[in-house]
């Protein structure tokens, strides 16, 4: 679980959160980004943020520690309710897994995503896939400047309406 998620789960903003800590919404901000690392902070700054957020440092530290597993985590297996979530590998089954959150997805899991892959292996799903949903092929062709004859998904035959 990333910081970003634990506050959208926990209803707690990013201002909120500057307020309750003292630590600036810029500082906080990048930390959600990924741009800061946990371990790169001042202790006083970690213990300021494990005591607005009601947890201990060891707990805080641990969500932005690296997964040393090519799974995914527990907190997606809803998403993939049609196979066995806990053997699917990120490398392997990447574009299974970027296409199945795009498509299905909500913030935390696009920021999960946006941690886990680089912009370049999204945009090559993007290019690659036949099973975005229409809004989500929309979305990464003027998200990635693609034109549409070089996406397979706008390659498909007009078998389903909305294409």
């Amino acid at each position: 679980m990333t910081l970003a998620y634990f506050l959208w789960m926990n209803k707690i903003s990013l201002y909120r959160l500057s307020k309750d800590s003292g630590i600036s919404y810029s500082t906080l901000y990048a930390i959600c980004e990924g741009k800061i690392c946990l371990e790169n902070l001042r202790s006083s700054l970690l213990f300021s943020l494990s005591a607005a957020l009601h947890m201990s440092m060891d707990d805080l530290y641990s969500m932005d520690r690296k997964r040393k597993t090519n799974t995914i985590p527990s907190w997606l297996y809803p998403f993939f309710w049609d196979t066995t979530p806990e053997k699917l590998n990120l490398e392997k089954n990447r574009n299974y897994i970027v296409t199945r959150l795009l498509n299905k997805g909500d913030i935390p899991e696009i920021l999960w995503l946006k941690k886990e892959y680089t912009k370049e292996e999204i945009k090559e799903v993007a290019l690659s896939s036949r099973d975005l949903d229409p809004v989500v092929a929309n979305f990464l062709k003027d998200e990635f400047h693609l034109r549409k004859q070089e996406m397979k998904y706008y390659q498909m035959k007009p078998s389903v309406p909305w294409r």
